[in-house]
């Protein structure tokens, strides 16, 4: 593209102002910004490119119109904003950058794009990145299923927004309150939730915290038809394990509150962890695809290290005391992993070595958090004073 004398390259097409596109919104404007290459130009100005897509109604439906301004110094942006008939403000970033990003968007439908928005509040995906927002559209909703874990509540949570859904159209043209266009706006994200809460209501195995006899009758049961010792010396096995989810004879005991919160509470962290890496892991292949040697040695090895030291490991426990049956206690060993590393750990242990593992897991979380905080500032100064 040639602007004023200058080639910029743009490696991604405008699409031609030909094509109609549906929008919900009445008066819209979609904008990029494009760094220009401050190396053809004077190091004292400041150049910025500015492709402007425009929406003008034409029998109801969107066609978007490529615009292109050329701002030099302060940008003024009433021109385009006319040329829009657009409300919402514009904004122009200006940079001193050499390498020039082409204009580029995530295009995403209006059923993934609230949940593809979270992961910017946080920090919107580079040109090429690795864009999170396609893995929170699962993991989002199933989290809160997790927590929420009830199918009677998930029914109506569902039914609430399958009528949201229905009829889309007649209150998308509509002026909605703050709470209901709130709601309106993540109707596709609460159906999600609502899916996954009644998939986790039926493992916890809770109907508005009541419990059915679903698939099977329960595996305990009284050692007398009269059922006088049951609160004293407990239920035997009269049948076999339960098929799915949880055994319907937990509710309404003493031990309830603990075994459910305790199941609860290490899935969590078993999904947390399992999240976390996964971010990590995508960052390592970002830094991979820019051929950034400073964010995989310096920013992805020692944040897999320091977060599987502690909880992969906490995680390693989790499993190993679930498939053996152990009443070892977690919250005494990962205290006394760092209060008295040394220390035997008694009944509290689940395997040969575990001593000498936590010993050797806390040292490499030592050694990763000045792994991964002080070299990568330094280096990217001296980068940064090289190039400039």
């Amino acid at each position: 593209m040639l602007v004023n004398g200058i080639q910029y390259k743009m490696k991604t097409k405008i699409p031609s102002p030909q094509p109609a596109i549906e929008m919900e919104s009445s008066s819209l404007c979609y904008y990029f910004f494009a760094r220009s290459c401050t190396n053809a130009l004077e190091s004292s100005k400041r150049r910025l490119v500015a492709v402007v897509r425009c929406r003008h109604r034409t029998n109801h439906r969107a066609a978007l119109s490529p615009w292109l301004q050329h701002l030099q110094g302060r940008a003024t942006v009433s021109p385009v904003q006319q040329c829009c008939d657009c409300a919402a403000p514009i904004h122009f970033i200006s940079s001193r950058q050499k390498t020039a990003p082409p204009c580029w968007m995530i295009l995403a439908r209006r059923r993934h794009s609230t949940m593809i928005s979270y992961p910017d509040v946080g920090g919107v995906a580079k040109y090429q990145e690795v864009n999170p927002g396609v893995y929170t559209i699962v993991t989002f909703p199933f989290l809160f299923a997790v927590m929420f874990g009830d199918w009677g509540h998930g029914i109506c949570l569902l039914l609430a927004t399958l009528y949201f859904i229905i009829r889309e159209k007649k209150f998308s043209s509509q002026k909605l309150g703050d709470i209901l266009e709130m709601n309106f706006g993540g109707r596709y994200v609460i159906m999600m939730m609502a899916l996954f809460s009644i998939y986790t209501g039926l493992i916890y195995n809770e109907f508005f915290s009541i419990p059915f006899e679903l698939f099977g009758p329960s595996a305990y049961g009284c050692r007398d038809p009269s059922c006088r010792d049951a609160s004293t010396t407990g239920l035997i096995k009269v049948h076999s394990t339960y098929p799915f989810g949880v055994d319907p004879k937990w509710h309404g005991t003493r031990s309830e509150l603990p075994f459910l919160n305790s199941l609860k509470m290490k899935m969590s962290i078993l999904l947390g962890v399992s999240q976390m890496n996964l971010g990590i892991i995508l960052s390592y292949y970002n830094a991979k695809y820019f051929g950034n040697d400073i964010n995989i040695w310096y920013q992805f090895v020692p944040q897999m290290i320091f977060l599987n030291s502690l909880f992969g490991y906490l995680s390693l426990l989790i499993i190993v005391k679930w498939c053996t049956g152990s009443q070892a206690d977690l919250y005494h060993v990962m205290i006394y992993m760092f209060l008295s590393p040394t220390d035997d750990l008694g009944e509290n242990q689940l395997f040969v070595g575990q001593n000498l593992l936590q010993l050797v897991l806390l040292l490499l979380a030592l050694v990763a958090v000045p792994w991964m905080l002080l070299p990568k500032p330094f280096l990217l100064k001296k980068q940064h004073e090289e190039v400039y």
